[in-house]
């Protein structure tokens, strides 16, 4: 049975996780895909400031801790995927953009040659930041969400790489791959088909892309062979969560105000 006939029979997700933020400023929202969530803190305004009352200066400000020092503005942006798609050894001229699933599978699965690997873009981070500002990338994760197809059983360990070439949703083919980075950015992460959003650490990819290095997103791929993980795309529709579980990278910076 080819790999995409065997995902075409998931059915259930997992409810989605509620995800808490600790607004600290000010929040601001951008429409699909350039959500924005942000916030913004100072950690120097916990600072003790002498009263009016203290100052022997008239001017109640002249003697303030706060005078003359650098405010840190600290931001989270998310920012959703615009291209998604795997690629199957099975299938090697053929297409997967279009499918509301990202398979990843090793090198050998039922007995035979079928790797699958996925792989995520999305817009230049450069959009989102500030402009004319020191940026530093304090962490930066890929979040993506995984069925929870019950007669998956196996849970493969699955690396992340970052790609350095440029790929189109609608044409890219197992035949047809960008290069990667032969380095891992994240690795050794166990897959198992829950429903629940997986996490993968991308901070030193998102800090090469600052410095203006090519933005070709990622490349997922299997390193056990211990059967499939199936991570939902951005065209999965799934009713009530249609758009919320589209892959999305998670970026908290920092500069000086």
């Amino acid at each position: 049975m080819e790999l995409d006939n065997l995902i075409r029979n998931m059915e259930g997700f997992g409810k989605r996780s509620l995800l808490t933020l600790a607004v600290l400023g000010a929040l601001t929202s951008c429409s699909d895909p350039k959500e924005r969530i942000v916030y913004r803190d100072n950690p120097r305004q916990n600072q003790k400031q002498d009263s009016p009352s203290q100052n022997t200066n008239n001017n109640p400000h002249s003697n303030s801790p706060m005078q003359n020092q650098s405010v840190i503005i600290k931001e989270k942006v998310r920012i959703k995927a615009i291209a998604d798609a795997y690629v199957s050894e099975d299938q090697q001229t053929k297409n997967y953009g279009n499918e509301i699933y990202l398979i990843v599978s090793p090198k050998e699965f039922q007995g035979r040659p079928s790797e699958s690997r996925a792989y995520i873009q999305f817009p230049s981070i450069q959009d989102y930041l500030p402009k004319n500002k020191k940026i530093y990338i304090d962490k930066a994760k890929l979040k993506i969400w995984t069925s929870n197809d019950a007669s998956i059983t196996s849970n493969p360990i699955v690396n992340v790489h970052s790609v350095l070439s440029p790929w189109e949703e609608s044409s890219i083919t197992w035949q047809y791959q960008p290069r990667v980075e032969s380095s891992v950015t994240d690795f050794n992460q166990q897959i198992s088909s829950d429903g629940n959003q997986k996490k993968f650490d991308i901070t030193s990819a998102v800090r090469n892309w600052i410095r203006e290095e090519p933005e070709y997103g990622f490349m997922i791929n299997a390193v056990s062979a211990k059967g499939i993980a199936a991570f939902l795309s951005k065209e999965f529709s799934g009713g009530t969560y249609k758009g919320v579980r589209t892959p999305e990278m998670e970026i908290l910076y920092e500069y000086d105000k």
